[in-house]
Parts: C-alpha cells; structure tokens; sequence
C-alpha cells in the first residue's frame, strides 16, 4: 500500500482507498464507475423545479396556497434536490453541511428568493402627478368659457399579470399587461380631464377654462374618448428561469416598461350645436429599467404633456382662422 495525495483536497491517502476520508471524493475504480453523464440532466431537473415553483405561484392565487400551490412547491423542492445531486460530485462519508449538493441547492434557494424579492413590488401601484406650463398671457382666441368633462371610456381588454412565467424554463420573460391600469377607471380618466384643463387655462386659448363634470349654459364644451391607457411591463429571465437573475445583478437590463395614451377629444358649443374643434392623438413610451437603477413606470404625465403641446396650437389656429363662432361640423342629434 503506498501513500499518495487526493486530487481534490490535497492531502494524503492510501492509494487502495475507495474513497479520500477528508473530502470525500471517490477514488480508482469507483471514481470511474460514478463519472457518468449526470450533468445535463441536472440541469434540465434543476430549471423544471423552478418552473414548477412559478406553476405553484400562478396555482395558488387560483386555487389557494394548499390546494394549489403546496403540491407544485413539494415537488419542485424534490427535483431542485435531485438535480442538485446530480450535478454534483459525489461525497459520501462527508458532513451534509459540507456535500457539494447542499451547497448547490442553497444557491438555488437563493437564486429563487432573490427573484421573489425582486418581483415583490412587480405589481404596478398606479402613480398620476401632473403640473400644468407656466401662463402664456397671450389674448384668447375664443372669449368664452370652456368647460372640460372627465373622458369616456373605450378602453378594451382585461388586465394579466403573468410573471410566473419568469420561472418556466426557456420562456425569455414574465409580464404585466394591464389595458387598464387604474381600478375603477373614474379616477384616472378624471386626473386626464383636469390636466387638460389645466393646460388649456395656462394657455391663453380660452378666457377661462376649468373641469367640471356638468355643464352650465352659454359654456363651450371639451369632450373627450380615452381610447387606450395600456400599461405593460417585462421581467426578463433570458429564458434561464430563475438563473436569469444572476444576470439582473451584473446589469443587465431587468425589465422593460411601455405606457400607451390615445385619446380623441372635440370642442362642442351646446347653443349652436356646432363642433368647433377635433382632433385625436396617440403616443407611446418604452424605457428599459436596471436591477439598481428604477422608476415607477409610469408615463402617462409625460405623453398628455405631448398630447396638449400638439393640441393647444391647433386649436388656436382653428378659433383663431375666421371670425368666431367656426363651424366644423354638426353635433349628432
């Protein structure tokens, strides 16, 4: 029997050893008869269990956490053991704080809650602040009084939030996708309306203008149709599952955010049943969002700034083209 040094720690062993009483490892034959291709297979059962925690997430706002997501959570916690050992050496007489395994599913472990973390605040708060252009001073180019009502509602569509899917292996991202991102409605629609008043009275167009949701006689009237608010959000696992996060920490992008505003709007005058003015416009705007860099991914302020800044001007040349009233067309009976 001769003394030789284990490969992996580096201490000494008998060379008849099957396996290196400090780490562990295996040695001669039975190195041999363990090195086998369990690796890739690993792999693929360590991204199903990822998968089937996001399957148990989606379960469990269905069905309840132990109807529906217990049963996919214990078996995803066997698979991500099963392919932590297998992609793992094999260590049989060592401490279980010390196996390789344990470590690997730790990570895992990590990886997930990390991903959890980062995904607790995922679901959008809708945020709306609004602060009107400073007062032109220019004459106006209608002398009346404009009322603005609170906008209709076009909006089409349900809301989903699919985020699991950040754990489905190869599924390249989650998402929010939300077509009406304000609960209820009412409330955003009516911040929209008086916004637009807001902007209407700072600019001069008008002898006064404000928001109201009745009209009074002799008033001009503002009406508007919102036509989309889509909000929608992707977290990018760059289809590794819950690896992807690895890659939130190094920097690459996390997320992307778009914000849609369509809104068709036209200035009636009750008395003549005349439309003076009508216009629709459509904007959007995308962001890309870092893990250490964030914001709210809300734009709406930013794109009815555009909105109005392309509105008010043509408005004014409308009023402003002939001798007032100007007739644009009939208001339908």
């Amino acid at each position: 029997m001769a003394i030789t040094k284990c490969r992996e720690c580096g201490k000494e062993v008998s060379d008849q050893a099957a396996a290196c009483p400090h780490c562990g490892i295996l040695m001669g034959p039975a190195a041999k008869s363990w090195a086998r291709p369990t690796k890739p297979l690993g792999v693929v059962l360590q991204l199903a269990g990822l998968g089937l925690i996001g399957h148990g997430i989606l379960r469990a706002g269905e069905h309840g956490i132990l109807a529906g997501g217990l049963p996919s959570w214990i078996a995803a916690a066997g698979l991500l053991a099963w392919g932590s050992k297998a992609v793992s050496r094999y260590q049989g007489n060592v401490p279980w704080y010390k196996k390789q395994w344990i470590w690997v599913l730790g990570f895992l472990a990590a990886m997930a809650a990390l991903t959890l973390l980062s995904l607790s605040g995922c679901m959008p708060a809708f945020q709306w602040a609004y602060r009107a252009d400073p007062p032109t001073g220019a004459e106006p180019a209608a002398d009346r009084t404009l009322v603005v009502l609170p906008l209709s509602d076009a909006r089409e569509g349900s809301n989903s939030v699919m985020l699991v899917m950040l754990y489905v292996p190869l599924c390249p991202y989650g998402w929010v996708d939300m077509p009406v991102p304000d609960p209820g409605g009412l409330s955003f629609r009516e911040e929209l309306a008086k916004a637009m008043a807001d902007e209407l009275q700072a600019s001069g167009v008008f002898r006064e203008a404000f928001f109201s949701p009745r009209t009074q006689p002799g008033d001009l009237v503002l009406r508007g149709n919102l036509r989309s608010s889509r909000f929608n959000t992707k977290y990018f696992s760059y289809g590794l599952s819950g690896y992807g996060t690895i890659l939130w920490l190094i920097g690459l992008p996390q997320r992307t955010t778009s914000n849609e505003l369509w809104i068709e709007m036209q200035i009636e005058d009750p008395a003549s049943k005349t439309v003076l003015w009508k216009g629709e416009y459509r904007r959007k705007k995308s962001e890309l969002s870092w893990m250490y860099v964030q914001d709210s991914g809300f734009y709406y302020h930013l794109l009815l700034k555009g909105v109005m800044r392309e509105a008010i001007p043509s408005m004014r040349a409308k009023l402003s083209a002939a001798a007032y009233p100007v007739t644009v067309g009939q208001i339908p009976p």
